[in-house]
């Protein structure tokens, strides 16, 4: 029977497990209702036990998880009446 207390993330499991992603946003209006966002990020993953069962199956691995990530996007809004 696996502990109450053991973390999962999709088919990623282990008893003790960290991620951390401090990052940076840029938001720009593109107008009144058109924001665009830029930014960075750096994902640190620590724990993930190699030898766990269900992490053999998918042979995940801390320093494969870890990593720096870009993402960007369009944020849409309404006009707020005043």
């Amino acid at each position: 029977m696996k502990n109450p207390e053991t973390l999962r993330l999709w088919n990623i499991y282990g008893d003790r497990f960290m991620i951390t992603g401090p990052g940076v946003n840029l938001e720009v209006n593109l107008s009144d209702i058109i924001t665009f966002v830029a930014g960075v990020s750096y994902r640190t993953v620590s724990g993930i036990d190699p030898n766990n069962e269900y992490v053999d199956i998918t042979h995940v691995t801390s320093q494969e998880m870890s990593g720096v990530n870009f993402n960007i996007g369009l944020k849409f809004s309404k006009i707020s009446k005043k």
